[in-house]
């Protein structure tokens, strides 16, 4: 089962209602550490890490959720497992959830790239195999490098560019900026006539000329602030403004206008936010087509009962 989070909806109201959905009479008599422990397990399948913090738009999967055998927080393998065992009930239902993958956001990204022409299929093996590589060897999260794509390019579109800044992580032009990094400082435009996987040597040669390994390992907000303002990496402070020059995506701006300043905790708010709305948004036009795809005599069905259904 899965449920689209809108507005005012809580982890723990939602997986009540999920529960009530699978388990009906039996979720009356839950006790609140049971209740709480359910609440965990679905935050771990699901990627999510702070269970107070559930955004509209967002798909939740509580697929296995059921009241028997609950109780005392999972110990690891125990969480591994339910997670393995989710993604093996739904990989063929939600794109882009590959089973057996450690990095279910990294998956689905790639997956989406595929489907919108970014990365071809033959090479999209390749292109995970050496993001991997450059996760190890500049010690961030593979999931997280996705979330920067998906901010930075559309997730992983080789073309995207704003006229000054070209490819997947956005190279910028001018001395001592990215494309120069990469070694495209007198034709940066030229990283456009290059493929996502091409792409990804460049990007692991601008990440070693920046010194990315030294974080050990980079956070979601060290690991963006290489990619666009570098020097904001000396200020570690959450809340503190990181003078990253020009106006940005609304998004990595406090409170989410161009107005105020881009801090960490800014930053990191809204590379989430954006990751999931392009990936909830793509799976849900998967699952519900624009009409004139859809089977004449399909019955109308609200977003929520169609994710519920599966």
């Amino acid at each position: 089962m899965k449920i689209l989070v809108q507005n005012g909806d809580t982890l723990s109201g939602l997986t009540r209602q999920a529960l009530a959905h699978t388990d009906g009479a039996k979720s009356s008599g839950l006790d609140f550490r049971s209740l709480m422990s359910m609440i965990h397990n679905v935050a771990e399948r699901n990627e999510i890490r702070d269970p107070n913090l559930i955004f509209p738009g967002q798909v939740i999967d509580f697929t296995g959720l059921a009241t028997r055998g609950m109780g005392q927080p999972p110990a690891a393998a125990a969480v591994l497992g339910a997670q393995k065992s989710a993604a093996n009930d739904v990989a063929a239902v939600v794109l882009g959830e590959r089973t057996g993958s450690q990095y279910r956001l990294m998956e689905r990204t790639l997956d989406r790239a595929v489907a919108k022409g970014y990365i071809p299929q033959a090479e999209v093996g390749e292109v995970r195999r050496r993001i991997l590589d450059m996760s190890r060897a500049h010690r961030f999260n593979p999931d997280d490098f996705a979330r920067v794509a998906l901010m930075e390019s559309d997730g992983l579109n080789p073309k995207a560019s704003n006229g000054n800044c070209h490819g997947v992580i956005q190279f910028c032009d001018g001395p001592d900026r990215g494309a120069a990094s990469a070694g495209f400082g007198k034709n940066p435009e030229k990283i456009l006539d290059l493929s996502v996987l091409e792409q990804m040597d460049l990007v692991d040669r601008y990440f070693k000329d920046t010194g990315l390994a030294q974080y050990k390992p980079a956070s979601l907000d060290n690991l963006y602030l290489t990619v666009l303002y570098p020097a904001g990496r000396s200020e570690r402070r959450m809340d503190r403004p990181l003078g990253v020059p020009g106006i940005q995506a609304a998004a990595l701006h406090v409170g989410g206008s161009q107005t105020n300043p881009i801090t960490r905790a800014s930053l990191r708010k809204g590379l989430i936010e954006n990751a999931s709305a392009r990936l909830n948004g793509f799976a849900l036009s998967q699952v519900n087509p624009p009409p004139h795809q859809q089977p004449r005599r399909m019955a109308a069905t609200s977003t929520r009962e169609v994710l519920a259904m599966r």
